[in-house]
């Protein structure tokens, strides 16, 4: 525990050195935030493809039972996938969906097998019973699809490819709708069940209350609840935040935000309105579980965001005119800027 504090500004130093990696890579010959969106497509298929597997080996190793049985009884089990479990599965998908659609808005005509891959992301998601990743990518997914269809080159091929995945999931549903909601019933059942998180909300805000200021700090009865030894968690930003940091760590996390809205915000475009539903999605879930505070999520979210600060960079494209070139800013005299839609 004591060397947790010399840890976590490890954990800030690494950040600032990402940052640097990732930012130095960019070039007008190299679209950084298309190769990170590749990145991301790529890592929430072996996702689904670890969720597919773990099914079908419990499946193989429980012959005796039912699928929706061996679901019913043992879905949390069978999704420790030994990097994360059903929750931490989610919350990756929640921004790889948008990114995978990203790509289908690239002038490619392979752009509707991206709006299938993310059609199939969206079922997985539902195969991981985790209600925070569920809820509101119910409302953000189609906002997503429909938006990505909206801007790609390809409207009617997408359109056609969305449109008869949807009227497929009516007719499973519809067809099998019996077996569907038993299947789903452990999560329906639960509903909007607190699952004793409004006990760790008035733990984390009485700890708030006890040490305003600065919190009780990350090792504060740490592993006490998670067997791998990280923090105490409270299963939800803010109040991981008051609870942890105080007033001190909130108003570092606003600046944070602030600075994560000057990059989403900075243009009107594809890549920049898809990252926002990602990362939207995955911050309200992170308000019903501790996924924010995981050093992998860190990490991601931070190459995601430089490489879209570089995307938006090169958005503006310098001519002669350059003085001089200085931490990723250029200096030149007025009106040696011009404005160049890039995809």
């Amino acid at each position: 525990n004591k060397a947790f504090p010399l840890l976590l500004l490890a954990l800030g130093a690494g950040i600032l050195a990402v940052y640097s990696l990732v930012y130095s890579t960019s070039t007008k010959d190299f679209d950084l935030f298309a190769f990170v969106a590749k990145i991301a497509f790529a890592s929430g298929m072996i996702i689904c493809a670890q969720i597919v597997v773990a099914y079908l080996q419990a499946i193989k190793n429980f012959p005796d039972m039912t699928v929706v049985e061996l679901i019913q009884t043992y879905y949390k089990g069978i999704l420790q996938l030994g990097w994360g479990g059903p929750n931490s599965a989610a919350s990756v998908l929640d921004y790889t969906m948008p990114m995978t659609l990203y790509l289908a808005t690239r002038r490619k005509k392979t752009s509707v097998l991206y709006i299938l891959a993310a059609f199939i992301q969206f079922a997985v998601l539902i195969m991981t019973f985790s209600r925070g990743g569920i809820v509101f990518m119910v409302v953000l997914f189609p906002l997503a699809v429909a938006y990505a269809i909206y801007a790609s080159e390809y409207r009617i091929p997408n359109l056609l490819v969305a449109g008869a995945i949807v009227i497929g999931f009516i007719a499973v549903f519809v067809i099998k709708r019996g077996v569907l909601i038993e299947t789903l019933k452990p999560m329906l059942d639960r509903g909007l069940n607190d699952t004793g998180r409004f006990e760790l909300y008035t733990e984390g805000l009485s700890l708030f209350k006890d040490n305003p200021l600065f919190g009780a700090g990350m090792d504060y009865r740490m592993g006490e609840r998670n067997v791998s030894g990280l923090p105490y968690q409270y299963h939800n930003t803010i109040i991981q935040v008051l609870a942890s940091f105080g007033i001190v760590g909130l108003c570092a996390y606003a600046f944070q935000y602030v600075a994560y809205a000057k990059v989403l915000l900075a243009r009107f475009h594809p890549a920049n309105i898809l990252t926002l539903l990602g990362i939207v999605a995955f911050e309200a879930h992170a308000l019903l579980d501790c996924n924010k505070f995981s050093p992998a999520q860190i990490v991601i979210i931070t190459v995601i965001l430089v490489a879209l600060e570089c995307k938006n960079d090169a958005a503006v494209i310098p001519d002669k005119n350059i003085i001089t070139v200085y931490a990723g800013e250029c200096v030149v005299k007025k009106g040696a800027f011009s404005k160049v839609p890039i995809r």
